[in-house]
């Protein structure tokens, strides 16, 4: 719809900025919208991966990867998920495995000529499984949703873009493909999409 200039609207809006030590405390106890919603994956016939903490859950995520090792997708994203595990190996809550993760991917190169599209199982596991992880936001963030979820965490892809310039003498903003951006957000419990 085109709207004139100068058209005025208001929009409702709520802030959510939890502390790290709110995050931390969340716990892992998720909304029924979130639990059925959150973690399927495609790659592996839209199964689900248990929820972080649950009792056993490695022992179901590893008889989900054998069930379907037959698929050399598979075989990546089982190694890119212990790969996972072995960053994530010390964490005791969602937010501390989100955290160590978050550091991981920051150790990454960012490329953004990187091009896995013509990896022969699939960009995000070639892309997680290459030395130095060459790549940009729209990688990153894929790729640390698909593991938080491996890792029974309720994740999710965002993309938009940054604030721009503001030009004052033509009252306006200036966005362009520069701006654009992608990132992960996370489900806590009690704070809601972060």
């Amino acid at each position: 719809r085109d709207w004139p200039v100068g058209t005025e609207y208001r929009v409702r809006y709520a802030i959510v900025d939890p502390t790290p030590k709110q995050l931390n405390e969340a716990g892992d106890e998720y909304p029924d919208a979130i639990r059925e919603d959150g973690l399927a994956l495609s790659l592996l016939e839209d199964v689900e991966f248990p929820l972080f903490g649950v009792e056993g859950r490695e022992d179901t995520v590893q008889s989900l990867f054998d069930f379907q090792f037959y698929d050399p997708r598979v075989r990546d994203w089982r190694e890119a998920y212990g790969t996972a595990r072995d960053v994530v190996a010390d964490a005791k809550t969602p937010y501390e495995a989100v955290v160590a993760l978050e550091e991981w991917f920051q150790q990454g190169t960012y490329d953004e000529t990187a091009d896995y599209s013509a990896a022969p199982n699939g960009p995000l596991p070639a892309f997680l499984l290459t030395p130095n992880r060459p790549g940009y936001c729209q990688m990153d963030a894929g790729a640390m949703a698909v593991l938080l979820r491996m890792l029974g965490i309720p994740a999710r892809v965002a993309q938009g873009f940054t604030a721009g310039r503001a030009d004052r003498e033509r009252k306006r903003w200036t966005l362009t493909d520069a701006e654009a951006h992608a990132w992960v957000e996370v489900f806590f419990p009690g704070h809601g999409w972060v």
